[in-house]
C-alpha cells in the first residue's frame, strides 16, 4: 500500500484506531462518490470520474485507497489545486482519516482482507464494476417471485389471485476507457412496455400465460441494447435502447420502460446536469382515410437536474422535464396495445371503436358496467372536439420532480418525493397528476429495512397509460404502502398494498375501490 505523503493528511490521522466499519460499504448516495468524481475530473488522476454511475458501491477501505492514490499523485506531480478541489480533498481526508491511518500502519492481521479489497479496487479501475464476470463481460440480474391478490371494495371480496415471476439478465462490458455497452433481457411482452411480471399457470389481466412455466418466444423481451460513450468527463451520449435517465417516480414512466433512441447528457458542474433525448415510439401506419402514411411517432425529451449532496443537512434532487410527442398519429392515454394505440385520424369523419386498457378506463366509457381490469371500446369521431379527441400528436407533458433524502447522521435515513405532471394539449381539462411519497430506511446490507407510503392522483389525460406504472394508468387516485427487508446480501423480501379508485367516475355510479396485495422475494446476482 502506498504511504500518504501529502500535507493534507495531517499526522494525527496516522495514529487513530481502526474501527470495525473499515470494510463496510459507503452508501451509494454518499457525497464522497461525487467528491472523487470532482477531484478526478480536475486531472489529478484518470479513471474515477466515470466509475460511480449506477448502483455499484465500494467499501470505506477502498474509498480511502482511492483518496490515498489521489494524494500521492498531487504530491508526486507537485500539482496546484483549485480552492474547490482542495476543499473536496480536505473533506475526503477528514471523512476517511481512520482508514487512511490503517493504510499507513499496514496492519499485518488484515493483509488477507486487504488483498481481497485490492482486487476489487483493480476491477473497479478497469471495468467500473466489482460484480460477476465472464471474461471481459459483467453479468448481473435478478429473479423474483410474488403472490398477487386483487380485491374489490378494499380488502374484502377477493376476486383474483395469481403467482407471478420476473427475471432480468444484464450483460455489460467496455469497448475502451470511454465506451461501454449494455444488454438486458427480461420477462415481458413487446406490446406492454410497463409489464415485466408474468403469471404462472393462468391468464393475467393482459392475457399473458405461463402454463406450468412453459415459455414461448413472446415471453421475453430485449429491454436494453445500447452503446454509452463519454466524449469527455462532462458529456456522454447513449445510442439504442438504454436506461431511462428521464424517469423519477413511476408517474410518467414505469420502471420497466426503456426508450429506444438517442440520449445526450452534459454535466455543467457537480450540481447541475442537462439532458436531451429523441426516442422512437411507433412506426407510422396508414389506415383508411388517413392523409399521411408512414410518419413515425416520436418522443422528444428535455430535462434539467439539480443535485446537491450534503452529509449533514441532507440531499436535494430537483428535475424539470418536458416530453413532446409528435407524428401524424392519434394518441390517447387509455389506448392499449401496439396494434391499436396509435391510429391515424387526419381525415376521418366516421366513428370507430378504439380499445381501452387499464384500471378504470372501462368504467368511464359510455356508462360501461364497472369491471376490473377488463377491456372495452369507445366511439371516437375525428371531427368533434370531445375529450377523446384531445390528444392528437404534438402535445407536451411538463414534469417537475423534487426529492429530499437525509442520511440522518448515520442513523435510519428517511426521505420525501413529490412528482407532478401536466398535459399541455389543447382541449384538455383532465390534465394533471401527482405522486407524493415518504419513506424511511434503506436496503444496503443484511437486516436492513425500508418502508414507505405514497398517494397518487392521475387525471384522465394527464399521462400516457401504457408508459407509466402498470397498476396506475390514468383516471385514478389512491394509496399504497410497502415494506421491504434484506434477508441476505442478495435476497430481498417485499410486501406492497395498493388501494385505488377512479379520480372521476364521469357519472358512473357505484364504482368499487380496487385493491392489490403483493408479497414476494427477489434474488439478485
Amino acid at each position: 500500500m502506498k504511504k500518504i505523503v501529502f500535507s493534507l493528511a495531517v499526522s494525527t490521522c496516522l495514529f487513530q484506531p481502526v474501527e470495525a466499519s473499515t470494510f463496510s460499504d459507503v452508501p451509494r448516495n454518499h457525497w464522497a462518490y461525487q467528491a472523487i468524481e470532482q477531484v478526478s475530473a480536475s486531472g489529478i488522476i484518470k479513471g474515477y470520474a466515470e466509475k460511480f454511475h449506477g448502483e455499484e458501491k465500494v467499501s470505506r477501505y477502498e474509498m480511502a485507497t482511492i483518496v490515498s492514490r489521489l494524494l500521492d499523485s498531487v504530491s508526486k506531480n507537485k500539482l496546484k489545486l483549485s480552492p474547490d478541489v482542495n476543499s473536496s480533498m480536505q473533506r475526503l481526508v477528514d471523512e476517511f482519516s481512520n482508514e487512511l491511518a490503517f493504510l499507513g500502519a499496514r496492519v499485518d492481521s488484515l493483509e488477507a482482507k486487504s488483498a481481497e479489497h485490492e482486487t476489487r479496487i483493480e476491477k473497479l479501475e478497469t471495468t467500473g464494476s466489482t460484480g460477476n464476470k465472464i471474461g471481459n463481460v459483467n453479468v448481473s440480474g435478478s429473479i423474483g417471485i410474488r403472490h398477487q391478490s386483487l380485491f374489490n371494495d378494499g380488502v374484502s371480496d377477493n376476486t383474483d389471485s395469481d403467482l407471478q415471476f420476473q427475471t432480468f439478465l444484464n450483460l455489460s462490458g467496455k469497448v475502451n476507457d470511454k465506451t461501454k455497452w449494455g444488454f438486458q433481457l427480461r420477462t415481458g411482452v413487446d406490446d406492454y412496455p410497463s409489464v415485466s411480471w408474468r403469471n404462472v399457470g393462468s391468464n393475467d389481466d393482459r392475457g399473458n400465460n405461463f402454463s406450468g412455466f412453459g415459455m414461448g418466444t413472446d415471453d421475453f423481451v430485449i429491454d436494453r441494447l445500447f452503446i454509452d460513450h463519454k466524449i469527455n468527463d462532462e458529456f456522454r451520449v447513449i445510442l439504442g435502447k438504454g436506461e431511462n435517465l428521464f424517469r423519477s417516480t413511476e408517474l410518467v414512466f414505469d420502471n420497466d420502460f426503456s426508450p429506444t433512441g438517442f440520449t445526450q447528457e452534459y454535466k455543467i458542474n457537480k450540481d447541475w446536469t442537462v439532458r436531451a433525448g429523441q426516442f422512437f415510439l411507433k412506426e407510422g401506419n396508414s389506415p383508411a382515410g388517413a392523409k399521411s402514411a408512414k410518419e413515425d411517432s416520436m418522443m422528444f425529451a428535455h430535462q434539467v437536474e439539480y443535485n446537491r449532496k450534503n452529509k449533514w443537512s441532507g440531499d436535494w434532487t430537483v428535475k424539470a422535464s418536458n416530453f413532446n410527442f409528435t407524428g401524424e398519429q392519434f394518441l390517447h392515454p387509455g389506448q392499449g396495445v401496439t396494434a391499436s394505440r396509435f391510429v391515424g385520424l387526419n381525415s376521418r369523419t366516421t366513428n370507430f371503436a378504439a380499445p381501452y386498457y387499464g384500471n378504470y378506463y372501462n368504467q368511464i366509457i359510455n356508462g360501461a358496467t364497472p369491471t376490473f381490469p377488463g377491456v372495452t371500446t369507445n366511439t371516437v369521431n375525428a371531427t368533434n372536439a370531445g375529450r377523446q379527441n384531445r390528444l392528437f400528436s404534438d402535445f407536451n407533458l411538463a414534469n417537475v420532480f423534487v426529492h429530499y433524502h437525509n442520511d440522518n447522521k448515520g442513523r435510519t435515513p428517511w426521505g420525501v418525493k413529490l412528482d407532478y405532471v401536466v398535459n399541455n394539449s389543447a382541449w384538455n381539462s383532465e390534465d394533471t397528476g401527482y405522486w407524493f411519497e415518504v419513506y424511511q430506511g434503506d436496503l444496503k446490507e443484511k437486516g436492513d429495512v425500508k418502508y414507505g407510503y405514497s398517494y397518487r392522483r392521475v387525471e384522465t389525460d394527464a399521462t400516457i397509460a401504457w408508459l407509466n406504472a402498470y397498476e396506475l394508468g390514468t383516471n385514478i387516485k389512491g394509496h399504497s404502502v410497502y415494506y421491504m427487508t434484506k434477508l441476505a446480501d442478495s435476497v430481498t423480501w417485499f410486501t406492497t398494498f395498493f388501494l385505488f379508485e377512479p379520480e372521476n367516475s364521469f357519472g358512473v355510479a357505484n364504482v368499487d375501490q380496487q385493491g392489490r396485495l403483493r408479497t414476494g422475494l427477489t434474488l439478485s446476482f
